[in-house]
């Protein structure tokens, strides 16, 4: 799977891949046109393009004019790594917090008791929800803005360079401030390996709805 879309992505929008004639019937300009990959969150361009018939999908359908909400869970960096590779993980940590999450490690027989009782110990479990964000019921842009921005591909094209006679890539961050500001050059396989964590399994859901926009309650 991960190996299908990273050569799609790898061929997007390169004319030795294919392409297509464009002819204007009007003016008789001709150009040709590169096939792109259509890869949800690894390529930055076609998932800009779904996202974009995504979010008209949600301001004429989805979105009712109520107060909105975001909520952030983060978890310990201790736990990232078995959701990593174990995505259906994330499923079920979306619906628990805590007590419950380290639970469910020892179920799985992820972490035994004393490691789950220790974590509980912590002063700074690694534990946190952010609900600072929230959308009055008339500012269905802002609302619209903000599920744009949770569902965005995780690589901006326009913060992203490469340098080909040192082989380099550079991504630069929109911080202007705290440990993610500036910039950072990497190999370009390694680069390259950092996106590819973030192709979600086939059939994986990515976005999930809950509260009055969920699936049940319509």
């Amino acid at each position: 799977m991960v190996a299908q879309v990273a050569d799609k992505f790898l061929a997007c929008g390169v004319l030795d891949h294919g392409f297509a004639g464009i002819r204007c019937d009007a003016c008789t300009h001709e150009y040709l046109l590169a096939f792109s990959c259509m890869c949800r969150y690894c390529c930055p361009s076609c998932h800009a393009k779904r996202l974009a018939i995504w979010t008209q999908w949600l301001y004429t359908t989805l979105l009712a004019p109520v107060p909105h909400r975001q909520v952030v869970l983060t978890i310990p960096q201790r736990l990232r790594a078995y959701c990593l590779y174990r995505r259906r993980l994330l499923g079920e940590i979306a619906r628990v917090a805590a007590r419950a999450v380290l639970r469910l490690f020892v179920r799985l027989e992820l972490f035994d008791e004393d490691h789950a009782a220790g974590m509980l110990t912590w002063p700074h479990s690694g534990f946190h929800v952010q609900t600072a964000v929230w959308v009055p019921e008339d500012d269905r842009a802002f609302a619209t803005r903000l599920a744009r921005y949770c569902a965005r591909n995780p690589v901006a094209l326009e913060r992203l360079t490469y340098d080909r006679s040192a082989k380099a890539v550079t991504y630069r961050s929109d911080k202007s401030e705290g440990p993610t500001a500036g910039t950072e050059t990497a190999d370009p396989l390694e680069f390259l390996a950092r996106v590819l964590v973030h192709i979600p399994d086939k059939g994986h859901v990515t976005t999930r709805p809950s509260g009055s926009v969920a699936p049940a309650a319509h």
